[in-house]
């Protein structure tokens, strides 16, 4: 078991709460120029806290940690347990406004639009909940958005009396500009709200947001999006997009520790959503407002820090390029064979994809991979989508990845186990 002053001495900066939250000096990390680079992304993927014993595909769920994050975190776990109210409430607490900052410059906004929270999910419920909404007022949302976000529509329309339209997105054949007419045709005069996926959890699939934004715009309504699987995933600018309502988790593709999350409040929309945890009247107008939480660790908030400090060595465009390296790997063998199909179209799709298998129910691939080999992936099985859903990280080896292939490749030869 380590020893607390060899774990204050591994990660100073987190475990006291000071605000320098980025690593001094130049990354140690050999960063792969090209994403083929098979042997220095294996060489990079060590930096992980990884569990090699099991083939971990399930990034859309929740990542695995640089080991610097998992350092950090458990160091600043241990000095906030040593002295909590000077530790925590005072020198840690103050260290949050630098990783607000490099934050703010990760998603493009401003420092002053962003609030830490958990995760996605209390994010968006902020924001859903948050809003002044009468009777019959409508909200525009998909069948294929996160269930927590659809049971919040459904619990304001019981509670409330507010109306919901629901968007079918379309399967892998549509484009881009039938899911902008998808939710076109949702929209009428009585639309107060559109909230959409950046990424689609099932699937994988990008929608065109800024597409959607501005639809909501022309209609008088303000836009919510679901960045869970967004902001350290691919490379993109929230100004650029024209979106001013967001909230994202930061244990999935940041690679930051469980339970640390944002969401931006921009401009003119922060005086129209209430805070869910009542906050004093001097914060109106500011996003401070959407933290009062009351005690709570901050140990996890400062491990972002190094996770920022990875993932700005390595490069959004750089990382999203490896990710479709390692996506076009494991996807051209299975769909080489005819009863595995693509859920989404591939071009819009980075990190994340989703395929059905002839043959093979989503519950029965799961105890095959899971149970039989220790892969783990994300069964999907609603209405809309059936099938795995596959999502390798930077922490994936090749070896492992191969792995799953042959696993799969071996499924497809015996098919399913007798009913």
């Amino acid at each position: 078991m380590p020893r607390r002053r060899d774990l204050l001495r591994s990660a100073p900066a987190a475990a006291m709460g000071l605000t320098a939250c980025r690593a001094a000096g130049p990354s140690p990390l050999r960063v792969p120029d090209h994403p083929g680079d098979d042997a220095a992304w294996d060489a990079l993927a060590q930096e992980f806290a990884a569990d090699r014993s099991v083939v971990y595909l399930n990034n859309g769920g929740v990542s695995i940690p640089p080991l610097a994050v998992q350092r950090a975190h458990l160091a600043g776990v241990v000095a906030a347990d040593g002295a909590p109210a000077q530790v925590l409430w005072s020198e840690q607490e103050r260290g949050k406004a630098e990783v607000r900052r490099r934050l703010a410059e990760l998603a493009g906004c401003a420092t002053e639009d962003v609030a830490l929270v958990r995760n996605a999910s209390e994010g968006l419920e902020l924001l859903q909940m948050g809003i002044d909404l009468d009777p019959g007022d409508e909200v525009v949302h998909a069948d294929q958005d996160y269930p927590r976000m659809r049971a919040a529509w459904r619990q304001r329309e019981r509670r409330e009396g507010i109306v919901r339209r629901v968007v079918a997105l379309p399967g892998p054949e549509g484009d881009d500009d039938a899911v902008v007419e998808a939710y076109r045709a949702a929209l009428g005069p009585r639309t107060r709200v559109v909230f959409l996926s950046q990424v689609v959890n099932l699937t994988g699939r990008i929608l065109p947001v800024a597409r959607l934004t501005a639809l909501a715009r022309e209609h008088g309504a303000l836009c919510i999006v679901d960045g869970a699987h967004g902001l350290g995933h691919f490379p993109f600018d929230l100004t650029e997009l024209g979106v001013d309502l967001y909230a994202t988790s930061l244990h999935k593709w940041v690679h930051a520790p469980t339970g640390t999350g944002m969401v931006v409040v921009r401009g003119e929309a922060r005086d129209r959503i209430w805070p869910l945890l009542a906050a004093d009247e001097a914060l109106d107008g500011r996003a401070a407002r959407y933290e009062q939480l009351g005690t709570h660790p901050v140990a996890p908030f400062l491990a972002v820090g190094p996770a920022l400090d990875l993932l700005e060595a390595v490069g959004l465009e750089r990382k999203a390029a490896r990710l479709r390296a390692l996506r076009d790997r494991w996807l051209d063998a299975l769909l080489e064979d005819p009863r595995v199909t693509l859920l989404a179209p591939r071009e819009r799709t980075v990190g994340i994809a989703t395929v059905g298998v002839e043959g093979w129910s989503p519950s029965q691939l799961h105890r095959l991979l899971w149970g039989e080999h220790r892969i783990r992936t994300s069964p999907v099985d609603t209405p809309e989508v059936r099938g795995v859903r596959v999502s390798p990280g930077l922490h994936t080896t090749t070896a492992e990845l191969d792995r799953f292939i042959a696993v799969m490749r071996k499924a497809l030869q015996e098919g399913p186990p007798p009913a």
